[in-house]
């Protein structure tokens, strides 16, 4: 039986990439990630913001030198006339609402404008706190005492350790490379709606800067880019409980939150041994309980690359003693 072709009714959103470097050609190692970043930031924002819909699917197509056309089509999960009610009701709009939560978009007006790297923007590091209104949205607040107000699906976003990394990735890595100076996006059809990201927007898409419950003042980051050896992890790729050596003597404890390494880990595409490197985004937070103890943790952020020891010597066991 011919599966029936999808309806034609689905949005296409433009992501532009501007600079040099793309007039010269992208290395496809480092657009594959980020197109899986966009796609993946797309589908867990649907997750959390609509739990109970239906799930996004993200095709990606060439469509003019320096730029990328990503068109979505909303997929139903079982049945295919379930999805034409959806497309053919209100499914289209919780899309575009839905990227104008991330930010992706423009043309959000109140207390979603902006979006999550919105509120980047307007931060431009640390939150120092938040508040809820009698209306039931959120104000933040910035280290000046500056605020701003999201609604709160917007906020769950902001929350998310897995939307941050994301947005670091398509983003505040991306942007980091030499020759790339701008990254816009906007619905195909409404270019009223462009958001633009510049290359001095990069230090404001960094993970650590989406700490909430805790102030700026009883909180310090440290990020720097290191060399590792794995001593400890999982060989299910969980994020919790991996441990590495970083010179003579020092161990180093970490939650990875690299999703695309540990799906490798996962997989099985990557067997780490212990003389193998790692190079990686490293923060050490920080903080000052109520009682004056200092409580700290390692995040690593981004696994920039891996290198594999010349001579195997042990494979990592999930159970080695550190």
């Amino acid at each position: 039986m011919t599966t029936p072709a999808l309806p034609k009714n689905r949005m296409d959103l433009i992501y532009k990439l501007e600079g040099s470097a793309i007039d010269e050609g992208v290395d496809v190692f480092r657009l594959s990630p980020l197109l899986l970043s966009i796609g993946q930031l797309i589908q867990e924002s649907q997750q959390i913001a609509h739990p109970e819909g239906h799930e996004l699917s993200v095709n990606i197509k060439p469509f003019e030198k320096g730029s990328f056309v990503m068109e979505l089509s909303v997929f139903a999960q079982d049945n295919f006339h379930q999805l034409l009610e959806f497309i053919n009701s209100d499914g289209v709009k919780e899309i575009k609402e839905l990227l104008e939560w991330i930010g992706i978009i423009g043309g959000v007006t109140g207390v979603s404008a902006g979006g999550v790297i919105g509120i980047y923007k307007f931060l431009k590091g640390q939150p120092k706190r938040h508040e809820e209104t009698e209306k039931g949205d959120i104000k933040i607040f910035s280290k000046d005492g500056n605020s701003m107000t999201v609604n709160k699906k917007t906020f769950a976003l902001f929350q998310n350790n897995n939307i941050q990394q994301s947005i670091y990735n398509i983003y505040g890595d991306f942007l980091g490379h030499s020759g790339i100076e701008k990254v816009s996006s906007y619905i195909k059809s409404e270019p009223k709606t462009k958001t633009e990201v510049i290359k001095e927007d990069v230090a404001y898409f960094n993970p650590a800067n989406a700490i909430f419950g805790e102030t700026a003042e009883n909180v310090k980051k440290n990020i720097t880019t290191v060399f590792l050896n794995p001593k400890r992890g999982s060989w299910e790729g969980e994020p919790d409980n991996w441990s590495f050596r970083k010179g003579a003597g020092e161990i180093v404890k970490a939650t990875i939150k690299d999703r695309e390494f540990l799906n490798k880990i996962k997989s099985g595409e990557i067997r780490l041994a212990q003389g193998d490197l790692l190079e990686v985004t490293l923060v050490e937070i920080q903080v000052v309980e109520k009682d004056g103890q200092v409580n700290s943790k390692n995040e690593i952020i981004n696994v920039l690359n891996y290198k594999k020891a010349p001579i195997q010597r042990s494979l990592l066991t999930p159970d080695e003693k550190t």
